[in-house]
């Protein structure tokens, strides 16, 4: 008799923990099918509105990226309502982050955010002097890149515009001796 109530309320309890477990995971199951997703999309352009193809566009927290197409147009879907992070990347431009909040998205869950980006560009300049009397020299043209410019009364010369990285330039002036050099665009 004993070992009968025994395995009755062995049972009973097996049969709560069953149950318990059925209400739990049913209520894990309402918790995430109330998490709303929808779809993140838009266009990338430049400073003069031409679309930009493969920018890489990013979700911070979520493994979600999209490439943007030869027009400029991208699209994410299954983004989470929520506050997110995005980034836009683009070799030669400046990387653009933006910060998207919940209310941000219309009714039907879609978030559009067109996005322009702006070339990362620097300047290379440099003041020229003589190598005897350290004093600046004048009239210097100085060629980079298929671009030409000439020192001023200072020695200074700039090439702005250039995009960030290693250039060589040449120096000439009638009477000196050509010159070349490596420089960076920063």
């Amino acid at each position: 008799m004993v070992q009968i109530r025994f395995l009755r309320t062995l049972l009973s309890i097996a049969l709560l923990g069953v149950v318990m477990g059925s209400i739990v995971s049913s209520c894990d199951d309402v918790e995430s099918s109330t998490i709303k997703k929808g779809t993140l999309h838009g266009v990338v352009t430049d400073e003069n509105g031409i679309s930009l193809p493969d920018v890489v566009v990013s979700v911070a927290g979520m493994d979600r990226t999209a490439v943007t197409k030869e027009n400029g147009n991208y699209s994410l879907n299954n983004v989470t309502v929520a506050e997110h992070t995005i980034t836009f990347k683009l070799l030669g431009y400046v990387t653009v982050v933006k910060e998207v909040e919940t209310g941000n998205f219309d009714i039907r869950n879609n978030l559009e955010l067109d996005v322009s980006m702006i070339r990362d560009v620097g300047a290379i300049t440099g003041i020229i002097t003589d190598g005897e009397t350290g004093m600046p020299i004048e009239g210097v043209t100085v060629v980079s890149n298929g671009e030409t410019v000439t020192s001023d009364e200072n020695g200074v010369y700039i090439f702005e515009s250039f995009e960030r990285g290693d250039y060589v330039l040449e120096f000439s002036k009638e009477g000196y001796f050509l010159e070349t050099g490596l420089v960076t665009a920063n």
